[in-house]
């Protein structure tokens, strides 16, 4: 499993790689938005190729941050014009009844 440590909600970079007007994580955020907003550009090594699952956890004030999001990874892939980083890509956002989501998210 990965674990993505977010931020408070930021603009993003002028011209970001992945189109996103924002990243980081803010409460009236949907599960959709924040994994827009998340799904990369990060350094991944080989090992991440073989994880199946990603969760996201932000900060929860006041208290330790807690999981936002967990997401069914499809593959790990390559950032246009960031050749050290990567992304993921979700097979789905995964929800209530969903064994990983019961076991982390909240």
């Amino acid at each position: 499993m990965i674990h993505i440590t977010l931020t408070g909600e930021k603009p993003s970079p002028a011209n970001d790689p992945l189109g996103r007007t924002r990243y980081g994580y803010s409460p009236e955020m949907t599960p959709q938005e924040i994994y827009d907003s998340n799904r990369g550009y990060y350094v991944l090594g080989a090992r991440a190729d073989r994880e199946r699952y990603a969760i996201f956890s932000a900060p929860d004030q006041p208290g330790p941050n807690k999981v936002v999001l967990a997401v069914e990874i499809d593959r790990i892939a390559l950032v246009d014009g960031k050749p050290d980083r990567r992304q993921i890509v979700g097979k789905k956002i995964l929800t209530k009844g969903d064994p990983v989501f019961d076991a982390y998210v909240g």
